[in-house]
């Protein structure tokens, strides 16, 4: 028996889309410059060139350039003068061909050792201080951020999928905090915000489910959106966060529509987020009422943005068809830049998917799911060649860059196992019935039942086929 554990494999590599492009250019580059520098050398060695005229210049850089050089370090490093020329030409092509296959000579040992420090805790603080160091020198640690979502990503899998023993709860913990408090670094930017809002949104529903108690770094967790909201909302005045909430209109696909269910998940713990966002009163009331509350917000907040999102699919879908339709001139998202809509197309999703856990019922989770796909799908009926109005155009691809690689493999697993705990809670409600019998209700109807927990779990892949763990 072979155990395979994620928490042991080396960390993919990067692989750059078009590398082969990248490497022919860079061979092509350096044989000109081989060229251009070579040939006048080999002249100059061989004496081809006369010394007046054009090759006056090139004896006279040999002479008092090169002649000088060569003597002061034979002189300097003298019997060992030679050995400092070859570690120099050894470096120089080691360099040159990590160049020409578009690799680079540190990255692999930097990768290695981020690895190695982030799965000791100990060393968690120092790499954030050192990361702050960098930041206020306008330097982003883009490869430790990299690793740490590698890691951070491996053990929510393995926690998703139960293979792994409670004590790794503190480990998600400690990654996902430490992500964050990378991601809004001084000078960080909106993206870097909301994806830390993502990360965030990931692991505090599944570490609150899982936890017994409430150890001090899940209380940090929970305040964590009070902190984004400050920084991502257009009102980040926390005395004016119940006004949003209740101001009437629609919560739909801003981003502080968005940041404000992350502060409704986090008023289920954190008792000052409560009082800012539902007044103290209701902050006071039992777990299960104030539960009760903020479940009926994000539902609220789930359905119009589905209801939104469907309008604009049959809105696309018509104008795919041929049938004259005006486009919307307002476009939607409002002024939200293009690069930060697949992180509000995760958030909206994620909602939706904590939601469901929260209620026990796959049905939010689903439906936000086949929305989103019918969506994309509806996106692809375009010809990418077609010459389209320009308001066309700019609609598709926000929709497309908001849609982007949602839902994941991840996405579907959740959705199965949500399908399959609310399968045996039905099978097991009918069990307990007082007019439970087998000419009813067998169990080749429930098996039939569990058609949609399979079908969600095939589309998840082999990566999240427990089957698959132990070989």
């Amino acid at each position: 028996m072979k155990f395979r554990s994620p928490f042991l494999k080396a960390p993919p590599k990067n692989v750059k889309e078009n590398r082969t492009e990248i490497m022919q250019k860079r061979v092509v580059l350096v044989t000109l410059l081989f060229v251009f520098l070579g040939l006048p050398t080999l002249s100059v060695a061989m004496n081809w060139m006369p010394e007046d005229g054009l090759g006056y210049g090139l004896y006279w850089l040999h002479d008092h350039v090169f002649l000088t050089i060569k003597g002061w370090t034979y002189h300097r490093f003298q019997p060992a003068g030679s050995i400092w020329w070859t570690m120099a030409l050894l470096f120089f092509l080691t360099w040159l061909v990590f160049f020409l296959v578009d690799e680079s000579m540190i990255l692999s040992p930097h990768r290695d050792l981020a690895v190695f420090a982030l799965r000791r805790p100990r060393f968690h603080g120092p790499l954030l201080r050192s990361a702050r160091w960098l930041a206020r020198r306008k330097l982003s640690p883009r490869l430790l951020i990299e690793a740490v979502e590698y890691e951070r990503t491996a053990v929510l899998d393995a926690l998703i999928r139960k293979q792994v023993d409670k004590a790794e709860l503190q480990r998600l913990g400690g990654l996902t905090l430490l992500q964050i408090r990378l991601l809004t670094l001084p000078g960080s930017r909106p993206a870097e915000y909301l994806q830390a809002a993502c990360v965030w949104q990931s692991s505090y529903l599944l570490l609150r489910n899982r936890l017994k108690n409430r150890p001090p770094w899940f209380v940090e967790l929970s305040k964590v959106p009070a902190s984004l909201a400050v920084l991502l909302m257009a009102s980040p005045d926390p005395g004016e966060w119940r006004t949003v909430l209740n101001q009437g209109r629609p919560r739909l696909l801003d981003g502080g529509d968005l940041i404000l269910d992350l502060l409704l998940t986090a008023a289920l713990d954190d008792h000052a987020t409560a009082e800012k966002l539902l007044g103290e009163t209701l902050a006071l009331r039992p777990p299960a009422e104030r539960r009760r509350v903020i479940t009926k917000h994000l539902h609220v907040a789930c359905t119009n943005r589905r209801t939104y999102l469907e309008t604009q699919r049959r809105l696309l879908e018509n104008i795919a068809l041929g049938v004259r339709v005006p486009v919307e001139p307002e476009m939607p998202f409002g002024s939200v830049q293009p690069a930060l809509l697949s992180y509000l197309g995760r958030l909206t999703l994620n909602t939706a998917m904590d939601l469901a856990d929260l209620i026990d019922r796959p049905a939010p989770a689903l439906s936000m799911m086949d929305t989103l796909e019918t969506l994309s799908l509806t996106i692809s009926l375009f010809d990418e060649h077609e010459e389209e109005a320009s308001t066309l155009e700019v609609l598709l691809d926000r929709f497309e860059a908001f849609v982007g690689d949602i839902p994941t493999a991840r996405d579907f697993y959740r959705c199965s196992r949500l399908t399959e705990a609310s399968q045996r809670k039905r099978r097991k409600a009918w069990s307990d019935s007082a007019v439970a019998r087998d000419d009813l209700l067998g169990p080749d109807d429930f098996k039939l039942s569990a058609a949609r927990t399979r079908s969600l779990q095939h589309a998840a892949g082999p990566a999240y086929d427990q089957a698959r763990e132990v070989s």
